[in-house]
């Protein structure tokens, strides 16, 4: 391994638990869970509203900065966060050699469900290359491009030898990433990728060899799920703190 590679914008969102009322889920009973799954829902509908619009172009993102302050933050455990004990709070994917033909077949189906979602660019910049190898060449890098306002992946950048890939949203991003084999969680333990990582609240690291193409990669990330709404974690553990659900739904939702 040559070396490492990161790069995204990141604006870190904030979480918190405070007060003294009530006993959470104890006491708020099926009552209080259907409310937040109820807000939570909403949350989730409302963002992918958003997403599908500003999805409606059809060129890719400004080049962004800020990788490494994202590494740096993900890559150390926060003391009194609300999931810091969790398994799943921080985990890594390692892809040491990575399956170029099977990236580009996965960016096919998700173009395939939403063209919107799923770009392509030639080196020219005047025309939208198939996805294949043939087309783009070999993958010489990939990056975060863009992050939601929390910090979880919003546009992958896959640069090719004669073109760029640019892959938008958290699903579509934690699907093309998974090439099977095992997450290892911040226990130790070991959890099967499946189809999707566990999250797009990741660092993206690129291995590269002598030459500065990419071989394989590197994904540092925290939590699991799409990373909108409500973190049933974070309000299990801030229920157990002797928060009620108006302060459950005031960290998560704001006013």
């Amino acid at each position: 391994m040559s070396g490492l590679r990161e790069s995204g914008n990141f604006r870190p969102g904030g979480s918190g638990s405070g007060g003294d009322g009530g006993r959470g889920f104890a006491q708020g009973g099926r009552q209080l869970y259907g409310m937040l799954l109820l807000f939570h829902f909403l949350r989730k509908k409302r963002a992918d509203i958003r997403l599908a619009r500003r999805r409606d172009r059809a060129a890719g993102p400004a080049e962004n900065t800020g990788g490494n302050e994202f590494f740096d933050y993900i890559s150390q455990k926060r003391d009194g966060h609300l999931e810091a004990e969790e398994a799943f709070y921080r985990w890594e994917y390692r892809c040491s050699e990575a399956d170029a033909q099977e990236i580009f077949q996965r960016c096919e189906a998700r173009r395939k469900v939403n063209e919107k979602l799923v770009l392509t660019k030639s080196s020219e910049g005047d025309s939208e290359p198939e996805i294949t190898k043939k087309a783009l060449g070999s993958i010489e890098d990939m990056s975060i491009a863009e992050r939601q306002e929390g910090g979880v992946a919003d546009c992958l950048k896959i640069s090719c030898r004669n073109g760029t890939l640019y892959v938008w949203g958290e699903y579509n991003i934690r699907y093309v990433l998974a090439q099977g084999g095992e997450v290892i969680l911040q226990d130790d333990t070991e959890f099967r990728t499946g189809e999707l990582l566990p999250s797009a609240f990741i660092s993206l690291q690129s291995i590269c060899n002598e030459k500065g193409n990419m071989v394989g990669y590197i994904v540092v990330g925290g939590g699991f799920g799409h990373g909108v709404g409500l973190s049933q974690n974070g309000a299990k553990h801030m229920a157990l703190a002797g928060n009620n659900y108006q302060e459950i739904l005031k960290t998560y939702y704001g006013e």
